[in-house]
């Protein structure tokens, strides 16, 4: 998995970023479910650190409106997922789960078309040229 990230555009950093997002949530519904108080706390505090980052690598300057959207949408997933940790809400992470999921796969959708840069975030204006001779991805 480390090799995974090392190896990643910032595209694809972004994607695993919300299939862990996704994975987190649901491993919180499930904690739900079972009655798993500290796995839930933990699954959705892992949810929320996930959200946090997504937030804060948004290049809000660059990425106007569509960047706007995301820190909107970050938002309402946040409160989501406190909502559901604390009030034991799975309704709460069921909606959380929903726009993750439309997200990650708008953001599926956007890998093949390696052209064009995903200007939402600012990893994508990084030159990683100076690396590459030390890149252990092949």
């Amino acid at each position: 998995m480390q090799q995974a990230i090392l190896c990643a555009d910032p595209l694809e950093l972004v994607v695993m970023l919300y299939e862990g997002l996704g994975e987190s949530i649901q491993a919180a519904r499930q904690a739900l479910r079972d009655g798993d108080i500290a796995g839930r706390a933990r699954s959705a505090s892992r949810a929320l650190e996930i959200v946090a980052e997504l937030s804060s690598s948004l290049d809000r300057e660059r990425g106007g409106e569509v960047a706007s959207s995301l820190a909107r949408l970050y938002e309402f997933i946040s409160d989501r997922l406190q909502e559901g940790n604390f009030a034991q809400q799975d309704r709460a992470f069921s909606e959380a789960g929903r726009v993750v999921s439309t997200l990650l796969e708008a953001w599926r959708e956007l890998r093949p078309a390696r052209e064009l840069e995903p200007v939402a975030y600012g990893a994508s204006n990084l030159d990683m040229s100076p690396l590459s001779s030390l890149s252990a991805c092949g």
